[in-house]
């Protein structure tokens, strides 16, 4: 970057200025991108629900069958005397949809 001091007050070259707005508009074409995220998010389906949709979301979420993990679930409700119902209830309000 050029600067030059002229009369006491500092002027750019257009170079420069050339430079910082090239810089700015890849800084925000960099962040306008959209995100591809390396990470997966647990979410409840909207499309393949039985009840609120837990049970499917988290077969999307580990790549499973979601029939699987249905009846996965449906053996851990028996299994526990009902209070893995709790857990369901606990899902269906923390998991986004």
């Amino acid at each position: 970057m050029i600067c030059m001091w002229t009369q006491g007050l500092p002027r750019v070259a257009l170079g420069a200025i050339t430079e910082v707005a090239a810089a700015t508009a890849t800084h925000r074409r960099s962040m306008n991108e959209a995100p591809n995220p390396s990470y997966r998010q647990l979410r409840r389906s909207r499309d393949d629900r039985m009840v609120a949709g837990v049970c499917s979301g988290i077969a999307h979420y580990f790549h499973l069958d979601p029939t699987l993990v249905r009846v996965g679930f449906a053996v851990l409700v028996i299994i526990s005397w009902g209070v893995a119902l709790v857990g369901y209830l606990l899902g269906w309000l923390l998991i986004p949809e």
